[in-house]
């Protein structure tokens, strides 16, 4: 008796003939993934990172510490630890009483100098102005007096005149004896005062000399006291200027403008010595990382290669990281390590913030290689002890 037949018989004979395929399929999507897989090995890049402890920030210049100019005590503390300070700014006060009182006697010296030294300039003007004019004064009085005694010679000449009348009366009767004696007496009067007049006119040259001469000594005496005075205010500017260079020092100002990084302790009222150190100042410059880089990784050290940077006071998984590239490796010493710097990236987004002397240890990217080469390095160093 024949079998019976199935209800369906063209789905049957479909699924009859498709039974090989989830096979076939499978092999196809096996050799597909070992194909990706393959390619993978080959073409990918894996990033090979080297740690490196102990690492530093630093800036280009040093630090820079202020010490006391000057003994003193302490009046005032201008400046905090972690402060910004620009250069010139005023960091300590010491007390300068002392030096203001002198710096003002000083000043009231150097005034009062200038005051006579001023006084001297003008008379010394006034005695040359005088001298030069004496020759025009001398030629005044000398013409004043020659009028005067051209004036008394023609009154003695009419004097003279009345007089021979008067006594040829006398001898006539007409007058008497005792008026031509008085009129002689008149006559000879005349005559002395003019011959008086004639002879001041003589005594006028030799006595503008002399007036000359007491001028010109008397300048000359007070140029030589203008020089000394010269001199005393020289030196007494000479110590105005010290005082006040003094004085300037008792304000300890900030030679570079940056960051007080150390504060000695030195409170107000404390004595400080010269010279004394009384804080330090980390300048403004650019950041860098300095690091010592042992003699296993300094031969895979190359200029270019990337790092980021892991800091101890902030945690990567909640800071994250600082990126910086390799700038210059130095040469190596006896130990086999070297000193490579490292320039940071600009991260303006950054919580970290790049401080003098902060400690980081860096991971530094210093091979990419192929998964098929990290896979046989691996195997390479499994069997290694076996050989």
């Amino acid at each position: 008796m024949p079998p019976p037949e199935p209800p369906f018989p063209a789905t049957a004979t479909f699924l009859q003939h498709d039974r090989g395929r989830p096979g076939a399929l499978l092999l196809i999507g096996g050799a597909a993934l070992l194909v990706l897989i393959a390619v993978w090995l080959v073409e990918a890049r894996v990033t090979l990172r080297e740690r490196v402890a102990g690492a530093r920030i630093e800036v280009d210049l040093a630090d820079h510490p202020v010490d006391a100019p000057l003994a003193g005590r302490v009046a005032r503390l201008a400046v905090s630890l972690g402060g910004e300070v620009a250069a010139g700014d005023p960091l300590v006060l010491l007390d300068d009483e002392s030096a203001r009182l002198a710096q003002a006697a000083a000043k009231a010296r150097t005034e009062d100098l200038a005051a006579r030294e001023a006084a001297a300039a003008r008379e010394i003007a006034a005695d040359r102005s005088a001298a030069d004019a004496l020759p025009a004064a001398q030629a005044a009085r000398e013409a004043e007096a020659r009028l005067q005694a051209e004036a008394a010679r023609i009154e003695a000449a009419e004097l003279e005149l009345a007089a021979v009348t008067r006594e040829e009366l006398a001898v006539d009767g007409t007058l008497t004896r005792d008026e031509a004696r008085a009129a002689r007496s008149r006559a000879a009067m005349a005559a002395a005062r003019a011959r008086a007049l004639e002879l001041a006119i003589e005594r006028i040259a030799p006595e503008v000399e002399v007036e000359r001469r007491d001028r010109l000594a008397r300048v000359a005496t007070l140029e030589a006291a203008a020089v000394e005075l010269a001199g005393a205010a020289a030196a007494a500017a000479s110590e105005l200027r010290r005082c006040e260079r003094e004085l300037a020092l008792h304000v300890v100002r900030a030679p570079i403008a940056g960051r007080i990084a150390r504060l000695s302790d030195r409170r107000v009222g404390s004595v400080v010595e010269a010279g004394a150190q009384l804080l330090v100042i980390v300048p403004r410059g650019t950041p860098r990382v300095v690091a010592e880089v042992d003699a296993r990784l300094a031969g895979r050290m190359r200029v270019g290669q990337r790092a980021r940077l892991e800091f101890e006071r902030f945690p990567w998984t909640r800071f994250g990281f600082r990126h910086a590239t390799c700038a210059a490796l130095g040469n190596a010493s006896r130990d086999g390590t070297l000193t490579a710097e490292l320039d940071l990236d600009e991260d303006a987004g950054s919580a970290i913030p790049l401080e003098h002397g902060a400690r980081c240890d860096l991971e530094i990217d210093v091979e990419e290689v192929a998964p098929l080469d990290l896979l046989a390095r691996s195997v390479g160093r499994l069997l290694e002890p076996s050989r």
